[in-house]
């Protein structure tokens, strides 16, 4: 499956595998990123909301405390007032005393000490449990009884909940500041809302609900897990996650130290996970939006990249199909640039190639159109000089057979291989024939003497080129009866290879150097030096040819050319083949 899917994308077109390419090198970073960053950021924010909860159930505590506190000052305000005991003692010693006067004055203390909104009566009780006293004034005075007021006392609950009719209630004794006996009960009955209004400042709604318990875990007011025992171990800290209902919760639970109350807040965990399903709906709305940028993003780059290759595309197509005047712009400063600038380049070195090989088989055309206009063939020629080799042998003649022999091979070699160029070990095969020849002609008077570098022996160079320069130094360096040496050398110089002929004749005056290698001469006629000058130049370029120092008693004539094997032979002439110029 892989490997099918991996040939089809290998198959496809560039401005598509690039589109693909951009498209996940964008969107996989950023899928691996947004998940992890969403997952860390999610456990950050479950923690960060539970730190938040919990701090807000703190806060709570030490207000609900706080309110405790100071209602618990006003009933002690209450139960030391001067006055109030004096009323009280003065009922239980000498209550016919007690005049409506005296009751409209102390029940006047009390409404001094009521606050509007949270409390709902004030309730007075004697030792004989009767009520002496109970503002402001209502249709049913006070709901509690001494008897519940008195066992809550006994039971060290100085405040305690009323469910039922969702109030709070603080009792204590009032006592004789000077006995410090026991003279009645004071009774504060406040409405819920002194929780409620506590709790609501928080806004915890959004999140979850909070419920207030005493000491026994008794509710305030509606209170739905009655029966859910991991309540417990929540508000002992033990725990802050329950079940209930199917559900899970978090809870978290902080004590009201002045009463020993709890305050509980409980959040949903599918709330909690509501917060996080938010935030994965904005990374996906956010993933939708890259994902389109990238996709425009993506093929516009493809677009303006293969743009570039489908001009080369288009350029390399025209000179394949023979246009070779063709060109591109290389104006870019890239590496698109480049390209086109090596294509240019590479156009006009071909040009330049195919004139010099035009040049170069015109030249060898023209040669060949001499010996045929001189209707002497290979074949002819060879059978007629081996039979006067034959004959010169028979004669007794072996130096006119030797002779032969070597004119022979010269023939062989400079028409029979139409290529242009010639390994180093043939070129002096075929050079050591021509001096076979002119050892008959010159004797030992003219010393020839061969220094050729092993190495060079398999690199390839223009075919023909060192019998016409040493024919050079024989014709012309030397008259008929001087002496005199010719040294050929063979080295390889700066990664080129360095032909040299030397002789120690008559030398070369300098206003002729110039016209031996005359590319154009007025006469029409190229000296044997310039043609040799020309073929390199042709086929290897201009930096390549033949320079001449000259001097009387000393001439060096000296052949540089490009270090070539077999293979770069084998793939000139292939190209020559497919140009159709062989």
């Amino acid at each position: 499956m892989l490997t099918s899917l991996k040939k089809k994308f290998m198959r496809s077109k560039i401005s598509k595998q690039l589109f693909i390419f951009c498209i996940l090198i964008s969107l996989i970073p950023l899928s691996f990123t947004g998940l992890i960053t969403t997952s860390c950021f999610t456990k950050m924010l479950h923690k960060q909301t539970q730190v938040y909860i919990n701090q807000m159930i703190l806060q709570l505590s030490q207000n609900i405390d706080a309110t405790i506190q100071q209602n618990t000052n006003l009933a002690s305000s209450i139960r030391n007032d001067l006055q109030v005991q004096a009323h009280l003692i003065k009922l239980s010693e000498e209550p016919e005393l007690i005049s409506p006067s005296d009751k409209f004055r102390f029940e006047q203390i009390l409404m001094s000490k009521y606050l509007y909104g949270f409390i709902r009566d004030i309730t007075v009780f004697d030792q004989n449990e009767n009520i002496i006293a109970s503002v402001p004034y209502l249709k049913e005075p006070t709901i509690l009884s001494y008897q519940q007021a008195k066992q809550a006392i006994t039971e060290g609950e100085n405040w305690f909940f009323d469910s039922e009719h969702h109030l709070i209630y603080y009792v204590n004794e009032i006592y004789n500041a000077k006995s410090y006996m026991p003279i009645g009960i004071l009774s504060i009955c406040f409405y819920e809302n002194i929780i409620n209004e506590q709790i609501s400042k928080l806004n915890f709604n959004d999140m979850g609900k909070i419920y207030v318990l005493d000491d026994t875990l008794a509710p305030l007011s509606n209170y739905p897990f009655h029966d859910t025992p991991e309540i417990e171990e929540v508000i002992r800290s033990k725990k802050n996650t329950f079940s209930w209902g199917g559900k899970r919760y978090t809870a978290f639970s902080h004590d009201v130290n002045s009463t020993g109350w709890h305050v509980l807040g409980v959040v949903s965990m599918e709330q909690l996970y509501n917060l996080s399903s938010n935030l994965i709906f904005i990374f996906l709305i956010t993933m939708t939006i890259t994902l389109i940028f990238s996709v425009l993003t993506s093929l516009l780059i493809s677009q303006k990249f293969t743009r570039h290759i489908h001009i080369l595309l288009n350029a390399f197509k025209q000179a394949s199909d023979g246009d070779l005047n063709v060109t591109v712009d290389a104006t870019t400063p890239n590496e698109f640039g480049q390209l086109n600038r090596h294509f240019n380049q590479m156009i006009q070195k071909l040009n330049n190639l195919i004139q010099r090989v035009y040049q170069s088989q015109l030249l060898q055309k023209q040669s060949e159109l001499k010996a045929l206009q001189a209707q002497i063939t290979p074949h002819f020629l060879y059978n007629t000089l081996n039979s006067i080799s034959w004959r010169a042998q028979l004669q007794g003649c072996n130096d006119v057979s030797a002779m032969c022999v070597a004119l022979a091979t010269l023939l062989r070699k400079s028409i029979g291989d139409k290529s242009p160029f010639i390994s180093i070990a043939a070129e002096m095969e075929y050079l050591n024939s021509y001096l076979t020849i002119q050892k008959y002609r010159y004797g030992d008077r003219i010393k020839v003497l061969l220094d050729i570098s092993p190495e060079l022996q398999n690199f390839y160079i223009p075919k023909l080129i060192l019998q016409p320069i040493v024919e050079n130094s024989f014709v012309h360096a030397f008259n008929d009866s001087s002496d005199g040496y010719i040294f050929i050398k063979g080295v390889i110089q700066n990664h080129d290879i360095i032909l040299t002929v030397k002789d120690n004749g008559s030398g070369i005056p300098a206003e002729k150097i110039a016209s031996l290698l005359d590319s154009n001469p007025q006469n029409g006629k190229y000296s044997a030096i310039a043609n040799v000058n020309n073929r390199i130049k042709l086929l290897l370029g201009d930096n390549y040819g033949i320079s001449i120092q000259s001097n009387i008693g000393h001439t060096a004539i000296y052949v540089t050319i490009p270090q070539q094997t077999a293979d770069d032979v084998k793939k000139y002439n292939l190209m020559i083949d497919n140009l159709g110029l062989s």
